[in-house]
């Protein structure tokens, strides 16, 4: 299926809506770090910071860690 301008358009749309985005500043390094880290336990890179920061939360929030 052909990616169209209209489905490019749905999903800039879709994100917007459902996503927040942020960048962040990490010492030298740390970007490599996460990398081998994300790919021993299998995630992409951003699966496995989503899931460590939503991780974090839970504990700082002091709500029980879901199990995988």
């Amino acid at each position: 299926m052909a990616y169209t301008e209209g489905r490019k358009k749905a999903n800039s749309k879709w994100d917007r809506t459902n996503l927040d985005r942020m960048s962040i500043a990490l010492p030298a390094g740390t970007k490599a770090r996460i990398a081998a880290a994300a790919e021993v336990s299998g995630d992409s890179l951003n699966g496995w910071i989503k899931h460590v920061i939503l991780e974090r939360l839970d504990i700082v929030e002091g709500r029980e860690l879901e199990q995988d």
